[in-house]
């Protein structure tokens, strides 16, 4: 699986939401979404509508993903980047969590969504909003506590 099928099953599940289902929701074949998620198929006219359908850019997760650090708004952004991986990574530990390297990813990269689109957030409304994800992932069975070891 790829990042694109990854955030696309991540929205998806959020909002409890079969495939099966968002591909009658935007008249598209269950085919072209499963594409998409398990075989890194990138269609734009299909992106476009899943896009639609899901309410999230994958466009612009292609640019973030294909920018290269040249501009302050670069160093920024990997400013907000290493800081939203430093709180996800000292929250996981904290709480003691296990957490897998790719829910890892995908904690990191939702937290330095939060921080690119709230600049002016302050470190304590990041940690809260980390922790409210990662409260989320052990509700919903995402994510759980490391087990005890004597």
């Amino acid at each position: 699986m790829n990042d694109i099928g990854d955030i696309i099953r991540r929205v998806l599940f959020f909002k409890g939401q079969s495939t099966v289902d968002f591909a009658k929701k935007i008249d598209l074949p269950l085919s072209s979404i499963e594409n998409v998620i398990y075989k890194n198929v990138r269609k734009k006219e299909v992106l476009e509508k899943i896009s639609i359908g899901l309410g999230v850019n994958l466009f612009e997760y292609f640019d973030l993903k294909n920018s290269s650090p040249t501009s302050n708004n670069s160093e920024l952004d990997l400013k907000l980047r290493n800081q939203a991986s430093d709180i996800v990574n000292a929250t996981i530990k904290s709480k003691n969590i296990e957490c897998p390297k790719h829910e890892l990813k995908i904690l990191t990269k939702v937290l330095y969504k939060f921080l690119l689109e709230h600049k002016q957030a302050s470190e304590g409304n990041a940690k809260i909003f980390c922790e409210g994800m990662i409260e989320y992932g052990l509700s919903n069975f995402m994510l759980t506590y490391k087990s005890s070891q004597s």
